[in-house]
């Protein structure tokens, strides 16, 4: 899951996960889910997933609230990057595209060839699948094939820890909210 750190000061970061129906930003600083019909009322970061498949993300906005990304005037649509800033109105955020990878169980599909050991998954056995290539890898609390090599064959890193793999220089992240 995609997310954003929101600046809250000048040296702190709030990090927000980007639901599937996205989150609207308003510009006095507040942050939430987004809502249906949200979009031209508020600035917004919509998922979307090109005719690939491929999942990416796009801030869509009014021209009566002014947004910008990495300093550059956005008209009303922008399709983010990695690590890009973000201002609109008073909020300002990084957004981060990094997939953290979550163990899950293989579907009553059939059985599949782990990438790590090459043996058999079996349907209903625990398995990461790479979230950056699609790989699919053993994982159990016996047996992390995916844990086992420090990184997938695409490059992807296999930390399963839900930290963020950078924080803006001269910013530190708060602690996660319990409720959250």
């Amino acid at each position: 899951m995609a997310y954003v750190m929101q600046v809250r000061d000048k040296a702190t970061l709030k990090r927000i996960d980007i639901p599937p129906r996205g989150i609207s930003i308003s510009g006095s600083g507040e942050v939430r889910p987004a809502r249906r019909n949200t979009a031209g009322r508020r600035p917004v970061i919509l998922p979307y997933r090109d005719v690939n498949g491929s999942l990416h993300y796009a801030l869509v906005h009014s021209p009566r609230t002014p947004c910008y990304v990495n300093g550059d005037d956005v008209l009303t649509l922008h399709c983010l990057s990695h690590r890009d800033f973000i201002v609109c109105g008073e909020t300002a955020l990084f957004f981060d595209s990094t997939i953290i990878p979550q163990p899950e169980s293989l579907p009553d599909a059939h059985e599949v060839p782990c990438a790590y050991c090459r043996g058999s998954i079996q349907p209903g056995s625990g398995v990461v699948c790479c979230p950056n290539c699609g790989l699919v890898y053993h994982h159990d609390h016996d047996n992390s094939c995916w844990l086992a090599n420090n990184r997938c064959a695409c490059g992807q890193i296999t930390d399963l820890d839900q930290r963020p793999d950078w924080i803006p220089s001269g910013f530190t992240l708060e602690a996660a909210d319990d409720d959250a």
